[in-house]
């Protein structure tokens, strides 16, 4: 019996850091109802999540929170200890002053754009005029797909 329940924390801890280090991407947070769209790693297959429940096959089989609950989990301390409620002048402020270097991008945690555009001035400059308007129009989204 003891060997079971050391595995079973085990797995637990497994899906704890796949949570952390897997790339799933966490669309339509909501803050409020502590929900959100997961996409998984590979790109296939979007879970709804909750802190409870998931849509996944792993936690309907085992009723037992899985990765995904684990990654909303750490997408909802993550974005509440760094939410400033001046957020998008600080975006816009970076995108006009620096956004050629993508500045924007790595403020608002969206890495592989950031040196996209670190290594191409901005797309040329095109993609940093186009992100001004999307900024300043409100379009523009981070890396958790909330609107800035």
């Amino acid at each position: 019996m003891g060997y079971f329940e050391n595995s079973e924390a085990a797995q637990q801890q497994n899906r704890r850091n796949k949570a952390q280090f897997e790339h799933m991407v966490v669309r339509n947070l909501d803050r409020t109802n502590k929900t959100a769209i997961i996409e998984s790693a590979d790109g296939e297959n979007f879970y709804s999540v909750t802190l409870s429940s998931c849509t996944c096959p792993d936690f309907i089989n085992r009723q037992k929170p899985c990765k995904h609950i684990y990654k909303l989990e750490n997408t909802l301390k993550e974005t509440t200890a760094a939410a400033p409620s001046n957020k998008h002048f600080i975006v816009f402020l970076l995108c006009v002053l620096a956004g050629y270097f993508g500045a924007h991008y790595f403020y608002t945690k969206r890495y592989g754009m950031g040196l996209l555009y670190l290594c191409t001035a901005g797309l040329f400059c095109f993609g940093w005029f186009y992100d001004i308007y999307r900024i300043a129009s409100g379009r523009f989204c981070d890396k958790y797909g909330e609107i800035l």
